[in-house]
């Protein structure tokens, strides 16, 4: 059986300048702006209960949109770190 596609997702940050990430399913990860260097990961699958994903190094946090099978955007929460 063939893997799932990685498909480019857009990542909304507070400042305008929107990023790009990739998604596999509803698995998504991303660059924070800031610099940091390893990637932040996340999930749109609900019934674990969806939480944001915070970067290390600024503390911005990430929510991933979408459903149980896919994934929309990545969308940053807080204000700039």
């Amino acid at each position: 059986m063939p893997g799932k596609t990685q498909e480019q997702r857009i990542i909304e940050v507070r400042n305008g300048a929107d990023g790009k990430g990739v998604a596999t399913g509803n698995n998504a990860a991303w660059l924070c702006d800031c610099g940091y260097e390893l990637p932040l990961v996340g999930t749109s699958f609900s019934s674990i209960g969806r939480r944001p994903v915070m970067c290390e190094k600024c503390a911005k946090e990430y929510m991933v949109e979408g459903n149980n099978q896919r994934v929309d955007c990545v969308r940053e929460i807080s204000p700039e770190g």
